[in-house]
Protein backbone atom coordinates (compact mmCIF):
# COMPACT_ATOMS: atom_id res chain seq x y z
CA UNK A 1 0.00 0.00 0.00
CA UNK A 2 1.00 3.76 -0.76
CA UNK A 3 1.77 5.67 2.26
CA UNK A 4 0.33 9.29 3.14
CA UNK A 5 3.99 10.85 1.80
CA UNK A 6 3.69 8.63 -1.21
CA UNK A 7 1.11 10.62 -1.98
CA UNK A 8 2.37 13.49 -1.04
CA UNK A 9 6.11 13.25 -3.43
CA UNK A 10 3.91 12.11 -6.38
CA UNK A 11 1.54 15.28 -6.70
CA UNK A 12 4.92 17.44 -5.24
CA UNK A 13 6.62 16.45 -8.90
CA UNK A 14 3.49 16.81 -10.66
CA UNK A 15 2.50 20.30 -9.14
CA UNK A 16 6.23 21.33 -9.48
CA UNK A 17 6.76 20.43 -13.04
CA UNK A 18 3.00 22.03 -14.04
CA UNK A 19 4.13 25.23 -12.26
CA UNK A 20 8.03 25.06 -13.98
CA UNK A 21 9.04 24.99 -10.54
CA UNK A 22 11.73 22.83 -9.04
CA UNK A 23 10.06 20.80 -6.56
CA UNK A 24 12.60 21.68 -3.75
CA UNK A 25 10.88 24.96 -3.44
CA UNK A 26 7.51 23.64 -2.99
CA UNK A 27 6.85 22.95 0.82
CA UNK A 28 3.14 21.63 0.53
CA UNK A 29 1.47 24.58 2.07
CA UNK A 30 0.66 25.86 -1.55
CA UNK A 31 -2.53 25.93 -3.23
CA UNK A 32 -3.61 25.49 -7.04
CA UNK A 33 -4.31 29.08 -7.06
CA UNK A 34 -0.64 30.39 -5.88
CA UNK A 35 1.00 27.97 -7.73
CA UNK A 36 -0.94 29.40 -10.84
CA UNK A 37 -3.17 26.19 -11.99
CA UNK A 38 -6.13 27.45 -13.55
CA UNK A 39 -9.05 25.26 -13.25
CA UNK A 40 -8.35 23.25 -16.49
CA UNK A 41 -5.20 22.41 -14.32
CA UNK A 42 -7.32 21.15 -11.68
CA UNK A 43 -9.32 18.99 -14.22
CA UNK A 44 -5.96 17.70 -15.46
CA UNK A 45 -4.44 16.65 -11.36
CA UNK A 46 -8.16 14.96 -11.02
CA UNK A 47 -7.57 12.92 -13.95
CA UNK A 48 -3.59 12.16 -13.23
CA UNK A 49 -4.76 11.07 -9.73
CA UNK A 50 -7.45 8.92 -10.72
CA UNK A 51 -4.95 7.12 -13.04
CA UNK A 52 -2.48 7.00 -10.75
CA UNK A 53 -4.26 6.39 -7.52
CA UNK A 54 -7.29 4.87 -8.49
CA UNK A 55 -9.65 7.14 -7.09
CA UNK A 56 -11.79 9.68 -8.03
CA UNK A 57 -11.56 13.36 -6.20
CA UNK A 58 -13.87 16.23 -7.59
CA UNK A 59 -11.93 19.03 -8.87
CA UNK A 60 -13.58 21.33 -6.75
CA UNK A 61 -11.73 18.86 -4.42
CA UNK A 62 -8.41 20.68 -5.01
CA UNK A 63 -9.42 24.19 -5.98
CA UNK A 64 -9.71 27.04 -3.49
CA UNK A 65 -8.05 27.35 0.03
CA UNK A 66 -6.85 23.41 -0.31
CA UNK A 67 -3.05 22.98 -0.14
CA UNK A 68 -0.96 20.61 -1.67
CA UNK A 69 -0.51 18.48 1.97
CA UNK A 70 -4.50 18.80 2.44
CA UNK A 71 -5.09 17.08 -1.23
CA UNK A 72 -2.75 14.69 -0.40
CA UNK A 73 -4.34 13.51 2.62
CA UNK A 74 -7.70 13.07 1.14
CA UNK A 75 -6.23 11.33 -1.90
CA UNK A 76 -4.44 8.95 0.42
CA UNK A 77 -8.19 8.80 3.12
CA UNK A 78 -10.14 7.48 -0.16
CA UNK A 79 -7.65 5.35 -1.47
CA UNK A 80 -7.77 3.56 2.25
CA UNK A 81 -11.95 3.63 1.97
CA UNK A 82 -11.67 2.81 -1.44
CA UNK A 83 -8.89 -0.36 -0.88
CA UNK A 84 -10.64 -1.52 2.29
CA UNK A 85 -11.13 -4.84 2.81
CA UNK A 86 -13.78 -5.97 4.62
CA UNK A 87 -12.89 -8.31 7.74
Amino acid sequence: MVSQDDVRQKLLRVLARAAHLPVTELTGRETLDMLGVDSAGAVSLTAYIEEEFGVFVEPEAVVGDVTLDQMAGTVYRKMKVDYATPE
